[in-house]
């Protein structure tokens, strides 16, 4: 099967087209952003990281201990005053919305092959803020559903990091449709290339996309 590669543009693209289907109407989408972030300590204080490597800083301050170093969520804010060129004051418009965040796990190859691996549909999958990403929809009744990555040793090649993602359904029934994300943390340092492996039910079948880290 032939790996399909993503540009890191298009895959933004189809971030901001996602998320604009939950911007609330009396906001001013003129000055209006909805990002995601990676959350951040400072001096007691919570602030932001985006994928961009800008940092944001509430103009009201919210306690450090509201979410941990490394959380993934997605916030609205309006631009309020720039810092330089990698600071910025926000005004928080929505709620912080934290994102499944894990670390990728190392297995060997005849662990991983005993993992569940039922299809997923995915709506887009990206590289940002150290991590890959991902924007899925499930049907969910009752069962919990789990999301795992896991980069399988041996690997095959030395400048790429083959990684996959392993979705278990938990043998639930068909219920509601449900959107969800989740962001997957890159090992450091950063490989120059990553392969993410992905058993789909909407893009037939297992598919490979891969994303250039490092020129």
């Amino acid at each position: 099967m032939k790996p399909r590669f993503l540009s890191a543009l298009a895959a933004l693209a189809m971030l901001a087209v996602s998320c604009g289907e939950d911007v609330s109407s009396d906001i001013d989408l003129t000055n209006f952003r909805q990002d995601f972030v990676s959350c951040l300590h400072d001096d007691g204080a919570l602030i932001f990281r985006t994928d961009e490597g800008m940092l944001l800083y509430p103009e009201k301050e919210l306690p450090a201990d509201l979410l941990s170093t490394g959380q993934r969520a997605i916030i609205g804010y309006i631009p309020t005053e720039m810092s330089g060129r990698e600071k910025m004051k926000i005004s928080l418009e929505t709620a912080i919305r934290p994102i499944p965040s894990a670390a990728i796990t190392v297995l060997p190859s005849d662990s991983a092959a005993h993992l569940p691996d039922d299809p997923i549909y995915l709506a887009s999958v990206w590289y940002g803020g150290g991590c890959i990403n991902l924007r899925y929809q499930v049907t969910y009744y009752h069962a919990r559903h789990m999301l795992s990555m896991v980069a399988v040793v041996p690997q095959r090649y030395s400048d790429t990091l083959d990684v996959q993602l392993h979705y278990d359904r938990a043998g639930d029934v068909a219920g509601y449709y449900r959107l969800g994300y989740a962001s997957f943390l890159l090992p450091e340092p950063l490989p120059a290339n990553v392969c993410v492996h992905i058993n789909t039910s909407n893009l037939g079948g297992e598919n490979d996309f891969v994303f250039t880290l490092k020129q």
